[in-house]
């Protein structure tokens, strides 16, 4: 794996500026300054076309990639999908929600989009604080990397919280006069239940690769994003099935 030397060579005998590459990976300058000091690792996708933008041969990756079934989609995923694409469409589609829920006035389907929402932007926020806080700090440690993780765990906690008592919050808030259904609450609940678990295993597995040189433990680190996207499915899963539920004509 290339760490943060690595990437600022390649970058440099490339002749490419820190703000030219980051215009090439639709990000921030702070980012790439953040990959090359090791603040934190660039994912897959970002690892991909940093060596593509640098011209190197990646025909050893790509015949790797060849044979596996999947390839096309995922070399389209790679070069196309990045994580800030992702978070972006994951928001703009629970604003359709929300609008949805308003529009209908069903509490349950604007409860869960309005959380949902809150707790995206939050950990986003979040997450952009601590790597420029950590960027600018000195004296950097394991334990000072893996606070992005908890801060993720915490706001997914929290957001599981909330749903646990969705009763509660809406029978003193104005939705409780809307048409609401609790059907699907459970499967908000275990996702976010999830999500808390993902976040601070992460954590854990960050330190102990880290901190501790356990380098088999790295699944969850590696495929990170993917497991996120996943639990992602399954919410706009729910809400796509709480939108039939609702738009079904009164018996």
């Amino acid at each position: 794996m290339l760490d943060g030397s690595d990437l600022k060579s390649v970058r440099k005998n490339a002749g490419i500026s820190q703000t030219d590459m980051a215009k090439k990976l639709d990000c921030d300058r702070r980012t790439i300054i953040n990959y090359e000091q090791g603040v934190c690792e660039p994912k897959a996708s970002q690892l991909f076309r940093w060596l593509s933008v640098c011209k190197i041969d990646l025909k050893p990756l790509a015949a790797q990639l060849q044979g596996m079934k999947n390839s096309i989609l995922i070399l389209f995923t790679i070069a196309y999908f990045t994580p800030d694409i992702m978070m972006s469409s994951y928001v703009a589609i629970l604003g359709l929600f929300l609008a949805f829920g308003i529009f209908r006035k069903s509490s349950s389907i604007t409860f869960t989009a309005v959380v949902l929402l809150l707790t995206s932007l939050l950990e986003y926020t979040s997450f952009q604080f601590i790597v420029n806080f950590l960027a600018r700090l000195e004296n950097k440690t394991v334990w000072h990397s893996s606070s992005i993780f908890l801060s993720q765990s915490l706001l997914s906690f929290f957001a599981l919280i909330i749903f646990i008592n969705q009763k509660r919050i809406i029978k003193c808030t104005f939705l409780h006069s809307w048409k609401h259904s609790y059907s699907y609450s459970l499967v908000l609940t275990m996702t976010f239940a999830y999500f808390t678990a993902l976040t601070a295993a992460a954590a854990i597995e960050f330190i102990l690769n880290r901190q501790y040189a356990f380098k088999n433990f790295n699944f969850i680190y590696t495929y990170y994003e993917s497991l996120v996207y996943f639990g992602w499915a399954v919410v706009i899963a729910t809400l796509i099935t709480m939108t039939r539920e609702n738009l079904k004509p009164n018996k």
